[in-house]
């Protein structure tokens, strides 16, 4: 977990704050030679991996509401860009929103209300305080189709950011997925690759700890059926992705693995 993240949102700044100081510098610094973007010179570091984590460890209790939007902005954001699955513009964001803890039973036009005063206030500290203008500034999206957008996803949104780890371990491995070896890959079925990668994004949304693998939920995301998940994880402890920490006990304790391969995905060693 970087630190310093934290430290702003005690501070009251949200990571979209300091994107805008460093943007305004760059842009100041640019006739001397100064090239490359916040985005691009932190490439290692994921918004949307310290979002997560941060709802999970409650830690976003402590940010007043225009640090979590800001967070949400950038999380949203870099989830979009790297994504290769069509989803709408802004259901990432407005999951990110309902998954706060103070605002997930909150009625949407409610809801609405509070993201647009949050951005206001970071619009205040950014120079702009027009809403149509920070919505496509910010989001790229016009008012009037976030609000449609916000109003349409607020009541189909089944899974919140950092309250189940193997729906947002899957969504992170469809957004950046681990590649295999070819020669792996070969031998293995197409699902695999898809499979090995929530086990990766798990260990990193579990701070590196065992993780959890339940067939049926698995089988659930992934479209296959409980005993394809098992010859997935059999093949996962052959290739040495996963080791077997605990065994299943009936009725007491799942079955607990622990993902060993970090070192292989150089993306996930900079999460931890």
């Amino acid at each position: 977990m970087d630190d310093n993240r934290f430290q702003l949102a005690r501070e009251r700044r949200s990571p979209l704050d300091v994107n805008h100081e460093r943007h305004e510098q760059q842009k100041a610094t640019e006739t001397h030679g100064t090239s490359g973007s916040f985005r691009e010179r932190h490439r290692g570091d994921s918004v949307a991996i310290f979002l997560v984590k941060a709802l999970a460890s409650s830690e976003v209790e402590k940010w007043d509401n225009s640090a979590y939007v800001g967070a949400a902005v950038e999380a949203h954001l870099e989830l979009v860009e790297e994504s290769t699955q069509w989803q709408s513009p802004l259901f990432p964001f407005v999951r990110f929103i309902k998954s706060h803890p103070s605002w997930t039973d909150l009625p949407v036009r409610t809801a609405f209300q509070v993201t647009e005063d949050a951005l206001l206030k970071l619009g205040k500290r950014t120079g702009r305080q027009n809403l149509p203008v920070l919505w496509e500034r910010l989001l790229n999206v016009t008012h009037d189709d976030a609000e449609a957008e916000f109003l349409g996803a607020w009541d189909k949104i089944r899974y919140l950011a950092g309250s189940d780890a193997l729906e947002n371990a899957f969504q992170l491995a469809s957004n950046r997925p681990l590649a295999l070896p070819n020669a792996l890959a070969e031998q293995r079925p197409e699902i695999y690759s898809q499979f090995v990668s929530v086990c990766g994004w798990l260990h990193v949304l579990n701070f590196g700890g065992n993780i959890l693998l339940p067939v049926e939920r698995l089988g659930e995301l992934l479209t296959v059926s409980p005993m394809t998940v098992s010859r997935l994880r059999k093949w996962a402890l052959e290739d040495r992705f996963l080791s077997h920490e605990r065994a299943h006990v009936r009725g007491k304790l799942a079955t607990e693995f622990r993902f060993i391969a970090q070192e292989r995905f150089p993306v996930l060693s900079h999460q931890i």
